[in-house]
C-alpha cells in the first residue's frame, strides 16, 4: 500500500507536458511550444532530440535500438511520473537541443524547468538501462558510491544511530539489477541510506566472489549509538546478506523482512502464531524456553535470531504446546545443528515433491518409439533422467512448451513432444543407430538431459540451444518453416521478408537470410541449401532462383546488388526490418563457411555452441554501445582473416556476463570497445591494443603480428575443472561416504588409441606415483 500512495501522489503532482501520444503509447511527440510548457510545468520528462523521419528509412543501429527502447520504455517511467517524448527537430525547432547532427546522439532528462543530465544514446540500450539511468538521474542525492571499504566504513559512521544501510552490488550500470534497485530507492530512498559499488576492494571486505554478478547486503547500523563504551573502538555495523535474485520483488520481501523483529516472545500455542502477509514465505523457528533458564535461553535465541537473519523468523515461546498441537518437534544439541538444517535446505533449494503434469506430454519407449515419430511431421523428444535435478528442472520446462503448443494451429499443431526416461528405457536410451531390429535413427544419449527433433525417415537433429522455454518454443516454430523457403513470386519474398504467413513468429523477430541465384543448378546454391539446413532453427531462409531473382535485385531499392549470386542477411534482433541488409558477396565455397558468416555476429549465452563448433580462434569485440561489431573487411586480405578467425562481439549491456569474461580475459576492465582474440585450443589470449584504432587495416597488421609470432600472448585461459554445483550432484561421492567398503576404485585416465573398454572403470594399469588424478567428469551413462 505505501508503493500505491507514493507512487500515485508522484503522478498527481507531475503531469506531462502538452504534447500528443503516439499510437496509444504513453511515448509524447512534444511540439515546441508543448515542450516549453512541460519545462514550466515543473515535469520530469525524458526526451529525445531527432530527425524523426529516421524512423522510416536509413539510421544507425544504435539510434534504431534506442528508438525501440524509448518506446518502450515510456510505460515503464509513467509509474513513476516521468513523461518520456520525442521532439521532431525536422519540424520543430527547440535552441540549444536541435543545432545540428549530433543531436541524435544524445538524450535529455529534466526536472523543474532545469536540465539535470544528458545521456549518450549507446549508454541507455534497453528499457533497463533507460528505467536505472534515467532513476539514477532523479535519486542522485539518494544514493551514496563507494569503492574501497574505506568509503563504506566512512557511510557506516555517518549513519550510526540514524539509519539502517542497503549496500548494493553490480557489475555494470544500466543492468536489470541496477534497474531493481533503482525502483526499491524510489520507493525506500528516504527511509534506508542506499550506498552503491560496482566492484574493487569492497568485494573484498564483503567476502564477495569478484564473477557474482549482484548482491546486496543490509547494515544494521541503526542499532548503533556511536562508539563510546563500545568494547571496540570503531565497532562495524552488523550485515545480513540477501540471498535470493535481485529483483524489485525479492528487494521489496527482503526490506521488509528486515524491519521485522529479530526475535518475538510468544507465550501462546505455535500453532495459533501466524506470520506477517508479506512474510509468508518465510520459514518460522520456535525455540522453546524453561521456566528456570528463561533469561539463558533469551540470550541464545538473540544470538540464533542474528545468525539466521534472512533465513528464518525465530519466536521464543514461553509455554509448551498443548495437546493435539499440529506442531512438530525437532531436538537439536547445539546451534551449528540449527545453521546446518537451514544451509542445507537454502543450498539445495530445487523444486522437491513437486508433482508434473505428465499428461501434457507422450512418454515414449522402446515399444511404442517408431510408430509414435512416424505419425507426426515433427517430434520433439526430451531424454531425461529422473534423479538429476537438471533433467527435473528442463523436464518442467519442456512441458511448459508442450502446454504452449497444445492451443497452436497451422504446422505447430502437428509438433509431437515426447520423453524418455533414460533411467528405466536404457535399451532405447543406448540403442546402437539404423539396426535392422531397432532402426533409431540418433546415436546412443550420454549426457543429460538432452533434447532430440526428430522427423519421420530422417536423421535426428539435436537441439543445441538454450534450455529455456522460450528459446526452445521459438526453436520449435522456426524449425516448422522449409530450409529454405524456395519462393517463386514478388508477392511471396515480400510476405517472406515481413513475416512467414501461419508461422506463429510475429514476437520472436527472427533473423531472415534470402539467397539469389542465376538458377538452382548454381554450387553455389547448393551451398546455400545446405547452409540453410544447419540453421534451421535458428535462422529463417529463403531462395529465389532463375528470373525472379535477376528482376528482383534489378528492382531492390535497398542497395544496389553486385551480379548474382549473392546473400542478403536481414538482422531483426531488436532492428527494425527495414534497416538495409547486410550483403555477402562473394560467397564462399563450401556451406561451413557461409554458415560461419550468416550466423549472428553477436556473441551470447544462446549462441556460444554454435561458435565452439566451428574450432577457430574467436576475434571478441566487447562493446557497450549498439553493432559496432567485427565487421568483415572486403579485402583480400580481410577475406583471409575472416576463413582463419570468427569475429563476433558482445554487447555487454544484453551479455552482462560478458564483463566478468573481458575481466578474466585482461586482468582488468580496459577502455571500450575492447578487442580480445581468444584461441580455444591452446588457451591462449591476445588483447588488442588499447591505444590503437579498431579499424579493418589495423587489425589485419596486428593478427599478422600473432601469426609471425612476432606478438606474444597477453594472458592465458585457466583450465579449471567443471564440478557439481553443490556437493549434493556429486551422488556417487555420497555413496562412498555412506559405505567406504563399496568406495570405488581409482579409475586411471584413458589413452586415446589403446584397445579394450576405456570407459569401464577399473580397467587398464593402476595410477603410478605422482601421477594427476583425471579430471572429475559430468556425466552419468
Amino acid at each position: 500500500m505505501y508503493t500505491v500512495c507514493v507512487v500515485a501522489a508522484v503522478l498527481l503532482c507531475l503531469g506531462p507536458g502538452r504534447g500528443e501520444g503516439t499510437h496509444g503509447s504513453p511515448l509524447v511527440r512534444y511540439s515546441a511550444e508543448g515542450f516549453a510548457e512541460g519545462l514550466q510545468s515543473g515535469s520530469t520528462m525524458f526526451v529525445y532530440f531527432g530527425d524523426l523521419v529516421i524512423e522510416k528509412f536509413n539510421v544507425s543501429p544504435t539510434i534504431s535500438l534506442f528508438l525501440i527502447q524509448l518506446d518502450k520504455s515510456a510505460e515503464a517511467l509513467q509509474d513513476y511520473g516521468i513523461v518520456v517524448g520525442k521532439v521532431n527537430c525536422k519540424k520543430e525547432h527547440v535552441a540549444k537541443f536541435c543545432p545540428g547532427d549530433w543531436y541524435l546522439e544524445k538524450a535529455y532528462l529534466f526536472r523543474n524547468g532545469d536540465l539535470l543530465k544528458s545521456f549518450d544514446v549507446d549508454s541507455v540500450f534497453d528499457v533497463n538501462a533507460i528505467v536505472s539511468h534515467v532513476l539514477f538521474g532523479i535519486l542522485f542525492d539518494e544514493v551514496r558510491y563507494a569503492q574501497s571499504d574505506a568509503d563504506l566504513q566512512a557511510i557506516e559512521r555517518a549513519a550510526w544511530g540514524k539509519s539502517d544501510v542497503v549496500l548494493a552490488y553490480v557489475q555494470m550500470l544500466g543492468t536489470q539489477e541496477h534497474r531493481s534497485l533503482m525502483e526499491t530507492v524510489f520507493v525506500y530512498g528516504a527511509k534506508h541510506q542506499f550506498v552503491l559499488t560496482t566492484g574493487g576492494p569492497i568485494l573484498e571486505h564483503l567476502g564477495v566472489d569478484p564473477s557474482s554478478s549482484a548482491g546486496v547486503w543490509f547494515l544494521h547500523c541503526l542499532l548503533h549509538r556511536g562508539s563510546a563504551g563500545s568494547a571496540s573502538p570503531d565497532p562495524r555495523c552488523p550485515l545480513t546478506p540477501m540471498r535470493r535474485p535481485m529483483s524489485t520483488l525479492d528487494l521489496h520481501s527482503f526490506l521488509q523482512l528486515m524491519e521485522a523483529p529479530l526475535l518475538t516472545e510468544v507465550k501462546e500455542d505455535p500453532s495459533s502464531v501466524q506470520p506477517l502477509p508479506h512474510l509468508l514465505q518465510t520459514p518460522q523457528l520456535f525455540l522453546f524456553s524453561r521456566p528456570g533458564t528463561e533469561h539463558l535461553d533469551l540470550g541464545v535465541a538473540t544470538t540464533l535470531a542474528w545468525r539466521l537473519r534472512g533465513f528464518a523468523l525465530v519466536m521464543l515461546v514461553h509455554r509448551l504446546t498443548g495437546q493435539g498441537s499440529e506442531v512438530k518437534y525437532l531436538t537439536l544439541t547445539d546451534l551449528e545443528e540449527v545453521m546446518e538444517l537451514f544451509k542445507a535446505q537454502d543450498g539445495a533449494g530445487r523444486k522437491r515433491g513437486v508433482s508434473l503434469d505428465m499428461d501434457a506430454v507422450v512418454q515414449l519407449n522402446s515399444d511404442n518409439f517408431q510408430l509414435a515419430v512416424a505419425q507426426h511431421s515433427l517430434t520433439v523428444a526430451l531424454f531425461y533422467l529422473k534423479w538429476d535435478a537438471v533433467s527435473m528442472a528442463v523436464l518442467s520446462m519442456f512441458i511448459e512448451v508442450s502446454d504452449r503448443l497444445a492451443d497452436a494451429e497451422g504446422a505447430a499443431a502437428d509438433v509431437q513432444m515426447g520423453v524418455v526416461d533414460c533411467g528405466e528405457w536404457t535399451d532405447l536410451c543406448a540403442a546402437q543407430p539404423m539396426r535392422p531390429d531397432r532402426p533409431y535413427p540418433f546415436e546412443p544419449i550420454t549426457a543429460f538431459p538432452g533434447v532430440l527433433l526428430l522427423r519421420p525417415q530422417e536423421a535426428a537433429e539435436r537441439y543445441k540451444g538454450m534450455l529455456g522455454s522460450e528459446a526452445l518454443h521459438r526453436f520449435i516454430l522456426m524449425s516448422l518453416v522449409a530450409a529454405p523457403a524456395v519462393l517463386s513470386t514478388q508477392k511471396e519474398v515480400t510476405a517472406f521478408l515481413q513475416e512467414v504467413p501461419g508461422s506463429g513468429l510475429s514476437d520472436c523477430r527472427p533473423d531472415r537470410v534470402l539467397g539469389l541465384f542465376k538458377s538452382a543448378a548454381d554450387p553455389a546454391a547448393a551451398a546455400f541449401r545446405e547452409a540453410a539446413e544447419t540453421l534451421r532453427g535458428d535462422v529463417l531462409a529463403g531462395m529465389l532462383t532463375d528470373s525472379l531473382a535477376e528482376s528482383w535485385a534489378a528492382e531492390s531499392q535497398s542497395q544496389s546488388l553486385p551480379s548474382l549470386p549473392v546473400v542478403l542477411l536481414y538482422r531483426a534482433s531488436g532492428v527494425p526490418v527495414h534497416t538495409p541488409p547486410a550483403l555477402l558477396h562473394p560467397l564462399p565455397a563450401s556451406a561451413l563457411e557461409l554458415v560461419a558468416l550468416i550466423n549472428t555476429p553477436e556473441l551470447t549465452v544462446d549462441s556460444l555452441p554454435s561458435y565452439i563448433t566451428l574450432g577457430r580462434p574467436l576475434l571478441l569485440l566487447f562493446e557497450v554501445g549498439a553493432a559496432a561489431g567485427a565487421q568483415r573487411g572486403g579485402g583480400g586480405g580481410a577475406q583471409g582473416a575472416a576463413e582463419r578467425y570468427l569475429p563476433c562481439w558482445i554487447h555487454l549491456g544484453r551479455t552482462s556476463v560478458g564483463v566478468e569474461v573481458l575481466r578474466s580475459y585482461v586482468g582488468s576492465l580496459p577502455p571500450l570497445p575492447a578487442l580480445v582474440l581468444s584461441h580455444l585450443p591452446s588457451g591462449e589470449l591476445y588483447h588488442y591494443p588499447s591505444h590503437s584504432p579498431v579499424v579493418a587495416r589495423s587489425i589485419l597488421q596486428w593478427l599478422a603480428g600473432i601469426e609471425d609470432g612476432s606478438k606474444p600472448p597477453t594472458g592465458h585461459m585457466v583450465a579449471d575443472p567443471w564440478r557439481p554445483v553443490v556437493p549434493f550432484y556429486d551422488f556417487l561421492s555420497v555413496m562412498d561416504q555412506e559405505d567406504p567398503e563399496y568406495a570405488r576404485p581409482s579409475a586411471p585416465r584413458a589413452k586415446t588409441g589403446e584397445s579394450g573398454d576405456s570407459g569401464e572403470a577399473g580397467g587398464g594399469e593402476r595410477e603410478t606415483a605422482g601421477s594427476s588424478p583425471p579430471p572429475p567428469l559430468h556425466s552419468e551413462l
